[in-house]
């Protein structure tokens, strides 16, 4: 589940996302963290997760974005994808009559369970994809204990 919150001026709203905020932050399940509240629904990137028996694999809708304008960070357990989707200037002779298109830059930050190991992250882009594996500790994957029979 993503959660996406923006600032609606409405005081009622903003109460109900602080209190999630926190109850997330108290219970530290595995969702995504806070959105930035100015942030345009437009610019905020879809993001699919999966918690993998031995990693999780986070996958990033960025078509436009060259993978040089992306920039991803991981501290004190949270993820970060952060870039720019630029205007393309070729067209400054044309005359639009209808834009839905978006330009701008673009943040999202994961939290992420205390078992990744972060020294092993990898990342891909693949056709507009990024795709990030984070490899979980050894220690971490579960194991199988086989039972013997006397």
């Amino acid at each position: 589940m993503i959660v996406r919150r923006f600032n609606t001026g409405k005081p009622m709203v903003r109460f109900r996302a602080e209190v999630d905020d926190l109850f997330g932050d108290l219970f530290g399940s595995f969702s995504p963290q806070r959105v930035f509240d100015n942030a345009p629904a437009a610019l905020l990137p879809a993001v699919n997760l999966r918690d993998t028996e031995d990693a999780v694999l986070v996958e990033v809708e960025l078509p436009g974005v060259e993978p040089k304008e992306i920039e991803i960070t991981v501290e004190n357990e949270t993820l970060t994808i952060a870039g720019e989707k630029k205007e393309c200037s070729e067209h400054s002779t044309e005359h639009y009559t209808h834009v839905e298109r978006r330009f701008g830059s673009f943040r999202r930050d994961i939290a992420l369970p205390s078992s990744v190991d972060t020294e092993k992250i990898e990342a891909k882009h693949d056709k507009g994809v990024l795709s990030i594996r984070l490899p979980k500790r050894e220690s971490a994957v579960p194991k199988r204990i086989e039972v013997k029979v006397d």
